[in-house]
């Protein structure tokens, strides 16, 4: 998943700190980034969640230069009940 490297890099976090805030291991990171393994939708949704975008985002589906890549207020109050 190239965006999650480029979401990690604009944040300047190691694959390390990711995995902490994510609760998998850094090898994880590695394969998602290098297009080994895919996230589980759960992981896809926390991944969402840490980086305030959709899903759809990161899946490609759609592109970082409008709303539909930002979560909704609606989205960004689940995240911090989940």
């Amino acid at each position: 998943m190239k965006v999650l490297l480029e979401l990690r890099k604009s944040k300047e976090w190691t694959q390390e700190e990711l995995a902490q805030r994510l609760k998998v291991k850094q090898g994880t990171i590695s394969q998602w980034e290098q297009g080994e393994r895919t996230p589980s939708l759960m992981a896809l949704r926390k991944i969402g969640c840490l980086f305030g975008v959709t899903v759809s985002y990161l899946l490609g589906e759609t592109k970082g230069d409008g709303d539909d890549a930002v979560r909704t207020d609606h989205e960004k109050e689940q995240c911090k009940l989940s």
